[in-house]
């Protein structure tokens, strides 16, 4: 159950009356609502507006999905923010931790991400927070080696001056990495030494401007759905080494941030420097190699 508060209830009792809502709903990419009444909770005060969910047992945390868990919710959030557009809406919140499992399948659980959208607006609010949480944790995994579940550590993800500082100068002009680090960072940095005076926005055709965030979005489907780093279990042998983790949040944190600054996983030698490493639930690790294809004896 969740409280809505009264400065939001006008809008949240708008969307659970529009057909966006059933839509997502009905695709099963949104979790259901309804609202609660003081007669079935006796915590409910006349005059507010409750909102009930089904329970979604077990919860799972981004940190501790699979890489094809992630980009899963990654689509979904796209998938739904491409649909709000369409329907005069915009999904202002686009986090991993919005995002539960039930079973296989991502749901969207927070409704309150949801508001009415300016037709005349280009602009996506959340793609900054997208581009954070669900593409650069994925860039940092497949050219950096940095685990997936070191996002416990940044909940708000990572910024593109992390990422781009890490690269070597080479990598930062990958023409996957050009565009979300290495111009973000340079234009982030150009933008901190000009004036603070604001342009007033400008007016655009709606229609124009939701191309615009149609186009966009799906650039950003392209990026997700990009392959991933060459070092995985499908392109060669798996080995287990297991090794216990620093002991306690701070050992861990420590771990990673050493890690981070040689471009290795947290726990890893250096003689691994090519490996990238994954939790166990036991503590462990799980280290995978690409075994070299062997060569073929020349016949006399």
């Amino acid at each position: 159950m969740r409280q809505i508060r009264p400065s939001a209830e006008e809008e949240t009792q708008a969307f659970l009356a529009s057909p966006l809502r059933a839509a997502l709903e009905r695709s099963g990419d949104l979790i259901p609502s309804g609202i609660a009444g003081p007669a079935a909770h006796s915590c409910i005060s006349p005059g507010e507006l409750w909102l009930e969910h089904p329970r979604i047992h077990p919860i799972s945390y981004p940190w501790e999905w699979t890489t094809a868990q992630w980009r899963a919710a990654a689509e979904l959030t796209l998938r739904v923010a491409s649909q709000a557009i369409s329907a005069g809406w915009t999904l202002k919140d686009a986090t991993p931790l919005n995002i539960l499992f039930a079973g296989p399948r991502p749901i969207l659980v927070d409704v309150l991400s949801f508001e009415r959208r300016d037709p005349r607006s280009k602009v996506w609010l959340a793609y900054g927070q997208f581009v954070r949480t669900f593409l650069l944790p994925l860039v940092a995994a497949k050219y950096l080696s940095w685990p997936l579940q070191a996002t416990l550590f940044a909940r708000d993800g990572y910024e593109p001056g992390e990422v781009y500082r890490a690269l070597p100068f080479w990598r930062r002009f990958t023409p996957d990495l050009l565009d979300v680090v290495t111009l973000a960072t340079l234009f982030e940095h150009r933008g901190a030494t000009q004036s603070s005076s604001k342009k007033p926005p400008s007016t655009t055709d709606p229609e124009l401007a939701a191309h615009i965030l149609e186009k966009r979005i799906a650039r950003l489907g392209k990026q997700i759905r990009r392959r991933p780093g060459r070092w995985t279990a499908a392109n060669g042998a798996i080995r287990t080494i297991r090794q216990p983790l620093s002991a306690g949040r701070r050992g861990s944190e420590t771990a990673v941030r050493e890690a981070r600054a040689r471009n290795l996983p947290a726990g890893a030698r250096p003689g691994y420097r090519r490996q990238y490493g994954n939790l166990l639930p036991d503590g462990g690790r799980i280290w995978c190699r690409r075994r070299r294809a062997p060569t073929a004896t020349p016949q006399p």
